[in-house]
């Protein structure tokens, strides 16, 4: 009689993204698409792996995903945070959608809330020096002048 040996579940993030990658180049989206995602899936595996938190998909929990955006927003930027918190919702989907998971840990999560940017406007008068700075009856002047008008219009 033959014996036959069940392999164990590969249930590791950094493997399981290998899988990923592949499912995300059959979705023929662009490579630096690709690269993005796999680099949140290398960065949240990191940050599990050095805080001695689970890194295996059925043993990730909101608290971690939760601890590991909170870190990207006190370190980074609540940008680079929004966009992780993406990647990461996708790659959850993806192991809900294959068998991986049960459930998703970020299923009842919202992104981080990016506040908007004031950007800082040029006085008038410094645009006025800008513009008195290229006038002149040459090509370049017109140019730099045309080129000026055109950044202040928009």
């Amino acid at each position: 009689m033959q014996s036959t040996t069940t392999l164990p579940a590969v249930t590791e993030i950094g493997t399981l993204a290998i899988s990923w990658q592949r499912h995300l180049r059959a979705a023929n989206l662009s490579p630096k698409t690709i690269s993005n995602y796999m680099e949140a899936a290398r960065q949240f595996d990191r940050f599990l792996s050095q805080r001695g938190m689970p890194t295996t998909v059925g043993s990730i929990t909101r608290e971690h995903v939760e601890s590991f955006i909170e870190e990207l927003l006190d370190t980074i930027s609540a940008s680079t945070a929004a966009t992780r918190y993406r990647q990461l919702h996708q790659f959850f989907r993806w192991l809900l959608d294959d068998g991986e998971i049960p459930v998703s840990p970020m299923v009842r999560m919202r992104p981080p809330r990016i506040d908007e940017k004031q950007v800082p406007v040029i006085p008038k008068t410094d645009v006025i020096k800008l513009l008195d700075a290229c006038s002149g009856r040459d090509f370049e002047d017109r140019r730099d002048t045309a080129i000026i008008r055109m950044f202040i219009g928009t």
